[in-house]
């Protein structure tokens, strides 16, 4: 009836939404898609901008964080 959705049964029902991922061979253990040289960087790049801001950056630093976000982004699919 109108209570139907407090029935703890239902609750009991419902399934999560879990996908299992296995990971690429060629991935690293921390399962990152960056190296570890591309990892120093974009963290040194980060303390930079919590340093100085983000015009603080050169062309060349944005566009490497562009990419490597791109390249996380792409892995987590």
């Amino acid at each position: 009836g109108q209570f139907a959705f407090f029935d703890p049964r239902r609750w009991l029902k419902r399934k999560p939404n879990l996908r299992v991922r296995h990971p690429d061979p060629g991935e690293s253990s921390t399962g990152s898609p960056l190296s570890a040289r591309e990892q120093a960087r974009m963290d040194q790049l980060l303390q930079k901008i919590q340093d100085d801001g983000q015009d603080s950056l050169t062309a060349e630093e944005q566009q490497f964080l562009a990419d490597a976000s791109r390249k996380i982004r792409e892995r987590r699919g």
